[in-house]
């Protein structure tokens, strides 16, 4: 009678010992931009519906308030679908707060002293969540830093020193783009037409196809909200 009271506490320790695994496996991520097939996420997230999702990729730091990764993929571990996708210069903060996520997109600009470069806001992506779908929405936030008439005159100098030598380098598009929207028209002169007067190539090329892609995006963007002001009813528009 000792023996089959003895057995059956083995037998359902075995059982534990087998099956606990499959029921709390860990999610490996697939091959994908930044992570090769089963890497470990670098973060995963439980959504307030419980859903999991898995960032696939590559991260710089982690801390309990924020992350900052670029290279990566926000997955939804249910069905394997690519949410968001962020290229290797597309720095991101990822940050919880009161049970949500926000990742914001970031620029760096030559904006600091001594053209040291800084991170601007250009994106945030705010998780949305019903019973049948998940999904980011994007928000359009870049304000970009303005310069003094100093700081304007200290980039057009720059900007000399560079047209002697025939060459530009990495930071003067970036320095060139934030004079001309802190309205310097000469600045945007220069920008607009800056294949022109300086030879670009490599990364310097590469630096100023981006930094016009953003000069174009706000110039977009800032045409638009004029439009919106004045279309809206008048009742509606700001004093």
């Amino acid at each position: 009678m000792r023996k089959n009271i003895m057995i059956k506490p083995i037998l359902l320790t075995m059982f534990v010992l087998t099956f606990a695994p499959l029921a709390y496996a860990e999610y490996l991520c697939p091959q994908g931009i930044g992570a090769s097939s089963g890497d470990k996420p670098f973060h995963t997230y439980t959504t307030k519906q419980a859903r999991k999702l898995a960032f696939c990729g590559w991260s710089e730091n982690k801390t309990e308030e924020m992350i900052k990764a670029a290279e990566y993929e926000v997955i939804d571990t249910a069905n394997g679908k690519v949410l968001l996708r962020f290229g290797a210069l597309e720095w991101t903060f990822i940050k919880e707060n009161e049970g949500t996520i926000t990742i914001t997109q970031v620029l760096y600009l030559p904006s600091g002293d001594d053209w040291k470069y800084l991170p601007v806001d250009r994106y945030i992506y705010r998780l949305k969540e019903t019973d049948r779908k998940i999904n980011f929405e994007r928000e359009y936030v870049f304000k970009p830093p303005q310069f003094d008439k100093k700081k304007i005159s200290e980039v057009l100098e720059a900007y000399k020193i560079l047209k002697g030598k025939k060459y530009g380098n990495e930071s003067i598009s970036g320095m060139l783009m934030l004079a001309a929207l802190s309205g310097s028209k000469e600045a945007q002169k220069l920008l607009i037409n800056l294949k022109e007067y300086l030879v670009l190539d490599g990364a310097v090329a590469e630096a100023y196809t981006s930094i016009m892609d953003v000069y174009n995006e706000y110039i977009r963007n800032r045409e638009h909200n004029k439009l919106l002001k004045r279309d809206a009813p008048k009742d509606r528009r700001a004093p």
